[in-house]
């Protein structure tokens, strides 16, 4: 089994003088998170191969991780050190994750199922029959609902108990899903679509129209935020009514969204970046560096994180051994590919800082997780 690392690089902007003016957030002021900075250190081992979704549980990560015979588990980070506590084996080629309080739940794409892990102990939950491509999920406080791309349709199951309340018909290839708090949203990537569904029947009780390729949604508390992956726009919809409130454009293949409360971030796969927008207005407020290929994000109270399907950006490209690509030729992206998480400071980072780049020690695969945090600077 080959291994994923993490590791974190320290630059304080102020200290260098590159920090631009800002006005003081008092949510930031109290957090002692008032100057952006960027943070580097220690690199930690997480066993795996493919890094896929990603959940925030309180306290942990947890990482949909498959290895080259699609054989997938769920890895246990710690948000605050980047230490690995821990893995679960789940079923294939793991997808979407989701946690509902108690138990952590990924979409097991190639065996139609769903699989969920005690979060305190990962004692493994029991695995329960989704459809045909399943792919992520969204818990509106006692269901699971899982949407599968193959079948056209969503499930709906019970969290206390994994078993299963419906499976409803929905557009043309379904994807992301969010809860809004009353009603269940999911975008419909071959019909360039959102549907919102009732959730005590799975009723579609509207169809919105988007833009292209639509993947990922986030709600914000009164606004859905769709990824529309093939026209490198997200798209803003009132909840209440469906109303587009705005279309942004964002690097491209945007993929995934998360709101971390004043902000919505939106991880570019085909850009290797992410992009910061106003939830206020759309406005970009920057556009920061990730691994290749961002196709998972998750908020953690202070930062934002991203997992990357396609691993890092080297400055050259390294031969490895005879069996796998070379480290950073994007032509050469199949399954064997870098995959690696990397952690960006939510509200923090100035545009152009990144991660630093860094090659493998051996001929060998290996697999790297990048953080960047924020430090409060006492003046």
């Amino acid at each position: 089994m080959k291994k994923l690392s993490i590791s974190m690089a320290l630059f304080l902007a102020l200290a260098t003088g590159t920090a631009r003016a800002q006005t003081p957030n008092p949510q930031q002021l109290a957090q002692l998170r008032w100057f952006p900075a960027n943070q580097n250190g220690a690199s930690y081992p997480v066993t795996g191969t493919f890094l896929f979704g990603l959940a925030f549980d309180g306290a942990n990560l947890w990482v949909a991780s498959s290895n080259q015979s699609n054989t997938s588990q769920l890895v246990k980070v710690n948000a605050t050190t980047g230490a690995v506590l821990g893995t679960a084996a789940v079923g294939t080629l793991a997808a979407g994750v989701v946690f509902d309080g108690t138990y952590v739940w990924t979409a097991n794409q190639a065996s139609a199922s769903v699989t969920r892990v005690r979060a305190g102990d990962l004692a493994n939950g029991g695995t329960f029959a989704a459809g045909n491509g399943a792919r992520y999920l969204a818990f509106d406080g006692a269901s699971i609902w899982v949407t599968n791309w193959f079948a056209n349709t969503v499930t709906k199951l019970a969290a206390s108990t994994g078993s299963l309340q419906g499976t409803y018909p929905v557009g043309t290839n379904p994807s992301g899903i969010a809860f809004d708090g009353q009603s269940i949203w999911i975008t419909c990537a071959g019909s360039n679509a959102v549907q919102r569904l009732r959730t005590s029947d799975g009723t579609v009780l509207a169809t919105y129209a988007v833009g292209a390729g639509p993947q990922h949604l986030a709600f914000d508390g009164a606004n859905l935020w769709v990824a529309n992956a093939s026209s490198n726009t997200v798209t803003k919809l009132r909840a209440i009514d469906g109303v587009t409130l705005g279309t942004y454009a964002v690097g491209a293949g945007p993929y995934a969204v998360v709101f971390d409360g004043t902000y919505v971030w939106v991880a570019n796969n085909s850009a290797w970046t992410v992009s910061k927008l106003r939830a206020s207005d759309g406005g970009l407020v920057g556009t920061f560096t990730t691994g290749r290929y961002p196709i998972g994000v998750a908020f953690d109270g202070v930062n934002v994180w991203t997992s990357n399907s396609g691993g890092s950006r080297s400055p050259s490209c390294e031969p490895l051994s005879q069996n796998n690509l070379r480290s950073c030729c994007p032509a050469r992206r199949f399954v064997a590919a870098w995959r690696d998480l990397i952690e960006i400071a939510a509200p923090h980072l100035e545009q152009g800082q990144m991660a630093r780049c860094e090659r493998p020690a051996s001929s060998r695969a290996r697999h790297r997780v990048r953080t960047l945090r924020t430090r409060a600077h006492a003046a």
